[in-house]
């Protein structure tokens, strides 16, 4: 590294404090939603957007950038809002010789070619954004995942903003290929699902998703609710089926983020439900038009039909009328919200 990058470096780094940035989305003048003032679990508004960004100047244009996209769905009444997992790529493209937009998640060989003072700018300024953006909104936000270090170990982390409790959601990735491994990458060591007014959610990579055993593992922790940001070129057989598939076998809702604009994609952004829950039954509640082209998946989720939906698939030894009217007052809430 020269020594005037490593200068230009340090001068924006040290330039990025958590006063600037709310003060950055403060000027962004956004009115604050009231979608999450009152939550009912009959009605619960979740968009997962299908975009792609371009290199930005400074986190104030990032912030301002995110918020432009974020708008919209607000505006129409969502109350979590599902974003790529490359988010964070936006904000690496801040430091010096790293404006070359690339394609896909922020590596972890990328991020371990940072300096310390790097690696901190780009968590920091990543997470304050975001955090600043949700409280801004009044939603929650789910913001892809990055590198972060703890200790001698990096972790790809998850995230989830909440902007009415004011907290941070985190969730690392557990699956990990060899060539994770191999740059530097460790497993997740805890597993945790997160009680929001949303109901319980969780946060899953899609080799995590691979699994249906990570699917049960959450469900057992009490999650209904299961995001899963990603790009949409990761390397995994049949993607594209595998969110409908795991909302089917755990009885759970899926939301899947993914990237437009590139070049190898496999999947789109959706939300998908347990097939009697969705109105052709094959477990789409809403998918974006286009594989490639920017968009949007937007849904009201029951999460009351879903935990009858839960029970009546767990009922086989109830009592035959009870099982009956079960199954009465299922098919009358399906008629209601699909």
């Amino acid at each position: 590294m020269s020594a005037f990058t490593r200068i230009s470096s340090f001068i924006i780094c040290s330039g990025a404090s958590s006063e600037k940035i709310a003060s950055a989305v403060d000027d962004l003048g956004i009115e604050k939603s009231d979608n999450l003032n009152y939550v009912s679990p009959r009605n619960i508004k979740v968009t997962a957007l299908q975009t792609s960004f371009g290199s930005c100047k400074n986190y104030a244009d990032a912030a301002a950038a995110i918020s432009e996209k974020i708008a919209g769905p607000v505006r129409a009444g969502a109350q979590l809002v599902a974003l790529p997992d490359d988010i964070p790529r936006l904000f690496l493209s801040l430091l010096p010789g790293k404006t070359e937009r690339s394609k896909g998640s922020v590596s972890a060989r990328e991020y371990l070619s940072l300096s310390h003072t790097e690696q901190v700018f780009l968590q920091n300024t990543f997470s304050m954004v975001m955090f600043e953006l949700a409280k801004a909104y009044g939603i929650y936000i789910s913001a892809g995942s990055i590198p972060v270090r703890e200790g001698n170990r990096v972790y790809r982390r998850m995230f989830l903003f909440d902007g009415i409790g004011r907290s941070v959601f985190v969730q690392d990735v557990f699956a990990l290929s060899l060539e994770d491994i191999s740059e530097g990458l460790s497993p997740a060591e805890t597993f945790s699902a997160y009680d929001t007014r949303l109901g319980t959610i969780a946060l899953i990579s899609p080799k995590d998703l691979f699994f249906f055993e990570t699917v049960s593992l959450f469900k057992e922790k009490g999650a209904r609710l299961i995001i899963v940001p990603c790009v949409g070129n990761e390397d995994i057989p049949a993607f594209s089926q595998i969110c409908r598939i795991r909302a089917q076998e755990s009885g759970v809702f899926v939301v899947q983020s993914c990237s437009a604009a590139l070049e190898r994609t496999k999947a789109k952004s959706c939300i998908c439900a347990p097939f009697m829950l969705t109105r052709d039954k094959k477990g789409i509640l809403a998918s974006a038009e286009s594989f490639t082209e920017e968009g949007t998946a937007s849904a009201r989720l029951d999460m009351e039909n879903l935990r009858d939906y839960f029970d009546l698939t767990c009922s086989g030894e109830l009592d035959p009328g009870v099982h009956r009217l079960l199954m009465e007052k299922y098919k009358e809430r399906s008629r209601d919200s699909v």
